[in-house]
């Protein structure tokens, strides 16, 4: 067996000099952050977890995990192997790997959340299908499908949820929320229609699309990959959906029960701006992931909100546009704010790259 590390990290705040990030203007567009008052501080990891893996199982940002701290056991779901995977005494010196569950299923698994200790909800991204799989009774005992039949178009462009540790699928009293996206740019859609929040009644089957990208996705061209991705984050206490768009200084809180959206400011305290692609949807550049892919790399942009129900605290990711070329990643920022979007401070997360936001 090989042994290999998941490291869990705790912040603490001590102060370190920050970098401040020059402000451009382009397309005549003002999205720049309004405050300068930054508190400066730094991020340490001060723990490690070791435990043992078979050498099957493949980690990656995209792994379904959860962890259930009233039990303090972590659960992964193999994905290739389709198996689960209980470890216990994550918290303890030894972590032990207290058991394994086949999954018998052809499909992929992308999310799930357990209703009790023999069933879970379980979702895949691939065909929007939403199941409750059995445990006891090794099989799917019932299936859901997450997105409409209507054929998209420019008067119906609902996004298909996409579920991931950083965008969890939310189930509350029969019904089922989900955040999606879809890529692309086009000069002909009507932004009103583009929407990125879905409702499934698991009663009825009925599903609702509402929630358009916010007004500064409107008019611009941000590329139609990186910056359309939406990540969300849950918090029972008010039964509220919380999105981060990459583009967007304002988090998204969305009462699942009365529908209603609240914009807060949830901004970066550094002094820059994101500013979109100074060319049309229609440019031959679009078709250029190399160039995409650069344009996302220059530009600031935030990322994962994560909701800490232990502390009643919201932390934001802040992607830092690389200094140096050749770098094919971001360094991050971390953005605390408490349960009303009042800021607290910003972490400078050094060492952390864009492809290791895999904290839960």
């Amino acid at each position: 067996m090989n042994k290999k590390a998941i490291k869990i990290l705790t912040f603490l705040l001590n102060p370190v000099l920050i970098l401040f990030l020059s402000c451009n203007n382009n397309n005549n567009i003002t999205n720049c952050t309004e405050y300068k008052n930054e508190r400066k501080v730094n991020i340490l990891c001060i723990d490690t977890i070791k435990f043992y893996i078979d050498s099957t199982l493949v980690i990656a940002n995209s792994t379904p995990l959860q962890y259930d701290s009233g039990k303090d056991i972590l659960i992964i779901y193999d994905q290739y192997n389709h198996r689960m995977l209980f470890y216990s005494e994550i918290l303890k010196e030894k972590t032990v790997l207290s058991s394994v569950v086949n999954f018998y299923v052809n499909t992929k698994i992308d999310f799930f959340t357990f209703i009790n200790a023999d069933s879970c909800y379980c979702y895949c991204n691939d065909n929007s299908s939403l199941f409750i799989y059995s445990i006891k009774k090794k099989k799917i005992i019932k299936k859901y499908n997450f997105f409409s039949d209507k054929r998209p178009s420019f008067e119906y462009e609902p996004s298909r949820p996409f579920a991931t540790n950083c965008s969890p699928i939310v189930i509350n009293n029969n019904l089922a929320y989900g955040i999606g996206y879809f890529v692309g740019e086009n000069s002909k859609e009507q932004p009103l229609h583009r929407t990125i929040y879905s409702i499934l009644d698991l009663k009825s089957g009925i599903i609702k699309t509402l929630i358009p990208y916010p007004k500064i996705y409107w008019n611009y061209n941000w590329g139609g990959s990186n910056y359309r991705i939406t990540y969300s984050a849950y918090n029972p206490d008010n039964n509220s959906t919380v999105i981060s768009l990459p583009a967007s200084h304002k988090a998204l809180e969305i009462d699942n029960t009365s529908l209603s959206v609240m914009p807060y400011d949830a901004s970066s305290r550094k002094d820059f701006c994101i500013v979109p692609l100074d060319i049309n949807k229609e440019d031959k550049n679009m078709d250029n992931r190399r160039f995409l892919f650069n344009y996302y790399l220059e530009t600031p942009s935030y990322r994962n909100i994560i909701y800490d129900k232990y502390r009643n605290l919201y932390y934001r990711f802040l992607e830092i546009p690389i200094t140096k070329q050749g770098k094919e990643y971001k360094q991050i920022d971390l953005i605390c704010f408490d349960k009303s979007f009042n800021y607290i401070t910003q972490v400078a997360g050094y060492g952390i790259k864009s492809e290791e936001h895999r904290i839960k």
